[in-house]
């Protein structure tokens, strides 16, 4: 039996986080796990044990293993994931939707996007979660998370303050000239960008049910 915590990958976008664990179940490499998490109630995949590497990143606890009932849940979610994507992508015309996810316990649908305007999207969200009963979030993707660790290492990389977008670049900065090789230039560049990786990931067939 173990008490320490674990590293576990969640969310579409393949979020990192460490995990208490309170039961002191013991989980190995792959294990398909219920997660609490900064967002909520969700599916996640135990990576490792934790052994002090990532002590600042967002953490929360593994709930138990995951049951059939949750890998039933999981599949009708699968099916409504695309009518509500449907759903969203016809009554956000200024949003480049990427990719939407809905919380293990059905409290919330997140919309990954790209917002094309400044524009108040509030009321529309709010119209497609009275419509289909779920409570709609937008996540931008414009907007880059704020991770400690995530720095590059060289001095004046600022990840303390906004990752790269703080990083001095007149030594080299995170890579050669700029934080970023391939930083899109415009909202409409990225959001065609992360179309194609979409379309690239669904036609490989890169999303694997938790079995």
């Amino acid at each position: 039996m173990t008490t320490g915590d674990y590293l576990v990958n969640y969310g579409v976008s393949s979020h990192l986080g460490r995990f208490t664990n309170p039961s002191g179940h013991a989980y190995a490499h792959g294990d398909a796990v219920v997660v609490e998490s900064p967002r909520g109630l969700e599916s996640a995949v135990v990576l490792a044990e934790h052994r002090g590497q990532f002590e600042k990143i967002p953490s929360g606890q593994i709930v138990r293993s995951l049951t059939v009932e949750d890998r039933e849940h999981l599949k009708d979610q699968a099916n409504r994931r695309g009518d509500l994507l449907a759903a969203a992508e016809q009554a956000t015309p200024g949003l480049v939707l990427v990719d939407l996810e809905i919380l293990l316990d059905d409290t919330e649908a997140i919309l990954h996007a790209i917002p094309l305007s400044d524009d108040d999207v509030t009321p529309i969200l709010d119209a497609l979660s009275a419509t289909h009963q779920i409570p709609f979030r937008l996540l931008d993707l414009r907007q880059k998370p704020i991770v400690e660790e995530a720095g590059c290492g060289k001095p004046g990389c600022g990840s303390s303050k906004g990752g790269c977008t703080s990083c001095s670049t007149s030594g080299g900065g995170c890579s050669t000239g700029s934080c970023s090789k391939n930083e899109a230039k415009s909202a409409a560049e990225l959001g065609a960008r992360f179309v194609e990786l979409r379309q690239q990931m669904e036609a490989a067939g890169a999303r694997v049910a938790l079995h």
